[in-house]
């Protein structure tokens, strides 16, 4: 239906006098077995994200991971920050409509509090008060200075830093205690949520250790290394027990010592050969190319 509504645009056009090869629409030469030329339609991405994502638009800055502290691309608005996930999976394309889109990638926006992303910095300028302008400051991701646009950032803000008006000019100064609070109440949610909606296995859900250590393995990957280990501490995780070494499965093969055999005993003593007297190595070797006794008595052959 896309062809023949090209092929009727250009047959418009010729009869208006425009110079228009019918063989060639689009880019694409009816005449050549060549693959045709892509089309703006085919050069889409796919984009998975919540609706309020895209309420003021779409707009990617790479910005510092607090656990990885290296760039991680983030998409930023007065009203959302989300954390751009690529699910890549080799040679596959996607269709919508009628339309192929060649990049079958998806990119799914997974909502990220602000906070998360400030608190390196807060941590950094812990040691007076300072304005958000010379907090949120970093020559490597210049971008972290839009933080200060998102209005989910300046309303939590206070709740992790001490806030001070000097000339008309708010300053902040990094609250250790308050921002364990805070991480403890994120922690208490995703807790119950996963609970509620990321169908765990009983063996999780049901441990009063494993479920917490789970959900801090979840949580901590929103931190720094250093603020990650004082939440531990604050939480009270507790650290998995460590493994007993699993048996060794029958079936795999593993090396032999001098003096073991498969099953770890010893290796039987090996048969010594008695050792021959002179005169039987002389009869041994006269005997060699003459027939044994028996032989005369045996069934004779046809």
């Amino acid at each position: 239906r896309m062809a023949r509504t090209r092929k009727a645009a250009a047959e418009n056009k010729k009869e208006e006098g425009s110079d228009v090869d019918e063989t060639t629409l689009d880019g694409v030469d009816a005449s050549s077995e060549l693959p045709p030329k892509p089309v703006e339609s085919m050069k889409r991405k796919m984009i998975i994200a919540k609706a309020s994502s895209f309420s003021s638009g779409i707009s990617l800055f790479s910005l510092r991971h607090p656990r990885l502290d290296s760039g991680v691309l983030f998409q930023l608005s007065k009203t959302s920050c989300d954390e751009v996930f690529l699910l890549d999976d080799e040679f596959r394309c996607l269709f919508s409509g009628d339309t192929l889109i060649s990049d079958g990638r998806a990119r799914i926006l997974s909502p990220f509090n602000p906070i998360f992303l400030a608190l390196p910095y807060l941590e950094k300028k812990k040691a007076r008060y300072e304005q958000l302008e010379e907090i949120l400051v970093d020559e490597e991701f210049p971008a972290i200075e839009r933080l200060r646009e998102n209005e989910q950032m300046m309303e939590e803000m206070e709740k992790v830093a001490d806030k001070t008006d000097m000339c008309d000019e708010f300053l902040y100064k990094f609250n250790e205690k308050k921002a364990l609070e805070w991480i403890k109440a994120r922690f208490d949610v995703l807790k119950a949520a996963l609970v509620a909606n990321a169908k765990l296995h009983d063996s999780i859900t049901r441990d009063d250790e494993v479920l917490p250590r789970y959900t801090f393995g979840v949580l901590s990957d929103h931190l720094s290394r250093p603020l990650a280990a004082a939440a531990k501490e604050h939480l009270q995780i507790k650290d998995a027990p460590v493994a007993e070494a699993a048996p060794e499965p029958l079936g795999m093969k593993r090396k032999l010592d001098d003096d073991e055999n498969l099953y770890g005993g010893t290796m039987p003593p090996t048969k010594k050969t008695p050792t021959q007297s002179t005169t039987q190595k002389k009869l041994q070797q006269a005997s060699k190319g003459t027939k044994s006794l028996s032989s005369f008595f045996g069934k004779k052959t046809k």
